[in-house]
């Protein structure tokens, strides 16, 4: 009957006369639920243990006990005190692995050992060795089974749950031979013979012996224990190709370690590696072919394998083999069970344990409020800035602070004269983001638009500062992306690209009119053109209000109470007078031409019939001449014509080309429409007028 339960639990192959698996990533669900139907059970295979197997292991290392105690642990006994409903299997050291059925109450357990100084816990994520194994000819045996399965006695589970953290362990003496000499013959040594306080000879010396420690022969060399500085209890042979094998540890250690002392790594590098992995955050991401640490600024870098074995060099820990140095990096670069991610990410939202989630809280979130904060002088900036419009500024910012998962898709523009406090705002708003997620230059080529550039990166504000028109227009591509694209590729030096979530808002601050380019289609952008109406005493207050925490929180709890959900964040854009000239500024030179022409300077009679190189001619005392040439400015009126509704002209083809007719009302119309002119319609009648010659009359 225990043969059919073993049946139903999900299993691995174990190395032949060992408890290691046999195979790579044994722990992963995909691995072991591919190959469990196919595992020989006729060889050594472990018993994949927790809520996959539906089963819980009480592991009872019962020879760490003194012989009194030890021998109270009879069959029996072990019935009553861990009731009948269970399965019971006996191992080769005479201790006991006891299953019970996996439940919910028992589902944030984690695999332990030493509880007690001798029971370890089995669950998810862990493996026990099946019956029917055999270590050195000792069998795996089932002692006690059941019809199926029952959840432990409430006993157990309450005498488990208050000792689940493993007391430190004592230090062990390396004179307890009788100690010593039992961990030996657990590890496969046998007839045991010491030679002194330390060297022992025994059946696995010899010409056609194998080493339990190195699987060769050794031939004359003895087998010898020591103690090391962390007072572990090694052994190894005097051979120096022998590998050595740590017997006690008095440092707390889970499954993995154990495996690791197993496979060769020594304890002084699990130490190192618990400070590694803790002070620095050290972590390998497997998408991203690349590790992270936390810089002294606390904040994740990435770095690649030779980067990182640059920044810890110096890192070494002493080897028992030889006494020599060895380094920490070159051993935690090839540890299986180091951590590790899947890839790293700037996600708000996720849970997900395989993601190296950067986003924590806002600063702010942090304050408390004591109800002392004040609100005032914040609105007074926001109003002299929007030029008293904040409705939707407000907003947008609500939306940064309520759901920092989601990226705003517009940006401010704030284009005007010296000390208007632009700077001011985004720096008191930075502070209650924090430093971590608010960043702002004043040299966006570099800091920005660079290709090895991080400062987008994990940021949920970026403010660019002393925007220039060239730098605007030049980079105008990227900075559409930069607003409304979800991702953002990271590129670093010796470092695979990889691709985190954009969720930042860009606000852009200027005393250049046109700072950035807006187009004709433009869906990102919105403008004001802050006016200096505040006294000094307000920036002088200002300084000591900005810098306090309650004021702080007062403004984080007023934008959280912002209404948001109804906001189309494209539609109900403010478009003020400076948004619209810097949408007129930013037009295509033909466009401007033609609006120049129609509107203010027409240079032609009515009703006139107009060459094409006429209207080139114009064109190029227009100024714009670097811009295209005849034929190109052919092609584009073409386009305009044809592609982009342009109405008023009229063309026949002649012996002597293509000539042009004009009707002026219809062009303005059309540039009206499109917010192509900034000449108003009673403006426009005032200048219609047109060349007249003697062959008008």
């Amino acid at each position: 009957m225990g043969e059919i339960l073993f049946n139903n639990f999900k299993k691995i192959p174990l190395r032949t006369n060992s408890k290691l698996p046999a195979i790579n990533n044994w722990n992963k669900p995909d691995v072991f639920n591919a190959i469990s139907d196919s595992v020989d059970m006729s060889k050594n295979y472990g018993v994949i243990t927790g809520e996959y197997s539906d089963n819980i292991v009480v592991d009872l290392d019962i020879h760490k006990l003194n012989d009194e105690d030890r021998n109270s642990y009879t069959l029996e006994n072990l019935k009553k005190q861990f009731g009948e409903n269970c399965l019971i299997v006996q191992t080769p050291s005479g201790g006991f692995h006891i299953y019970y059925q996996f439940e919910d109450r028992v589902k944030d357990w984690s695999g332990t050992c030493g509880i007690e100084g001798f029971i370890d816990i089995r669950t998810t994520g862990n493996q026990v060795v099946g019956p029917g194994s055999k270590i050195n000819g000792k069998e795996y045996e089932i002692v006690h089974t059941c019809e199926e399965l029952k959840p432990m006695p409430e006993s157990i589970f309450n005498f488990l749950t208050d000792k689940m953290k493993p007391p430190k362990k004592p230090t062990k003496s390396i004179d307890d031979r009788q100690e010593i000499q039992k961990m030996l013959e657990d590890i496969g040594f046998t007839n045991i013979r010491w030679l002194n306080s330390y060297d022992f000879d025994c059946d696995q010396k010899g010409r056609n012996a194998t080493c339990p420690l190195c699987a060769s022969s050794h031939k004359s060399n003895n087998f010898y224990v020591s103690k090391t500085s962390n007072n572990a209890i090694i052994v190894k042979n005097h051979s120096e190709r022998c590998n050595y094998r740590c017997l006690y540890s008095p440092i707390d250690m889970d499954e993995d370690d154990k495996q690791l002392l197993d496979e060769g790594f020594e304890e002084d590098y699990l130490i190192m590696k618990k400070k590694f992995e803790k002070q620095f955050g050290s972590c390998f991401l497997e998408d991203n072919n690349c590790y992270a640490i936390l810089n002294s600024e606390k904040k994740y870098t990435t770095l690649n394998i030779k980067q990182l074995k640059e920044r810890f060099l110096d890192w070494k820990y002493t080897s028992l083999e030889k006494g020599q140095k060895k380094s920490f990096i070159d051993c935690w670069v090839q540890d299986r069970f180091k951590k590790r991610y899947k890839k790293i990410d700037f996600d708000p939202l996720s849970k997900s344990k395989d993601i190296l989630n950067i986003f924590e809280c806002y600063d702010v979130e942090n304050i408390e409020s004591d109800g002392t904060g004040t609100i005032e002088p914040f609105i007074e900036l926001a109003n002299q800035l929007t030029d008293n419009d904040t409705d939707y500024f407000f907003k947008w910012l609500a939306l940064i602070f309520q759901r920092p998962d989601l990226k705003p898709i517009t940006s401010p523009v704030f284009s005007g004269v010296q000390g208007t406090g632009k700077n001011s705002i985004f720096d008191f708003l930075g502070k209650m983001i924090g430093e971590d997620y608010y960043y702002e230059t004043n040299d966006p080529d570099n800091h920005i638009f660079g290709r090895f550039s991080t400062g987008v990166e994990n940021k949920k504000l970026v403010l660019l500062d002393e925007m220039e028109g060239n730098t605007g227009f030049h980079h105008s591509s990227k900075i559409k992306g930069y607003i409304t694209n979800k991702r953002h590729t990271v590129e670093r030096k010796g470092i695979q690209s990889y691709s985190v979530k954009n969720l930042a808002g860009f606000a852009f601050c200027s005393n250049y009119e046109n700072p950035v380019k807006i187009e004709d289609s433009d869906r990102r952008f919105f403008c004001y053109n802050p006016q200096k109406n505040l006294t000094q005493d307000f920036w002088n207050n200002w300084i000591k209000w900005s810098n306090n925490s309650q004021n702080q929180r007062c403004v984080y709890d007023f934008l959280m109470k912002i209404n948001i959900e109804k906001v189309d964040w494209i539609a109900d854009r403010p478009k003020s007078k400076l948004y619209k000239d810097m949408k007129y500024n930013s037009l295509p030179s033909f466009v401007k031409w033609l609006d120049f022409m129609i509107t203010e300077q027409y240079p032609f009679r009515k009703n006139a019939e107009i060459e094409i190189e006429d209207l080139y001619s114009e064109y190029r005392t227009f100024g714009h001449t670097r811009e295209m040439n005849k034929i190109t400015f052919g092609r584009t009126l073409q386009d305009y014509i044809k592609n982009r509704g342009l109405t008023g002209f009229t063309h026949t083809r002649k012996t002597n080309g293509v000539i042009y007719q004009i009707k002026r009302e219809e062009v303005y119309d059309w540039l009206k429409k499109n917010e192509y002119t900034r000449t108003k319609l009673d403006q426009f009648k005032e200048n219609i007028c047109y060349i007249i010659n003697d062959k008008d009359y």
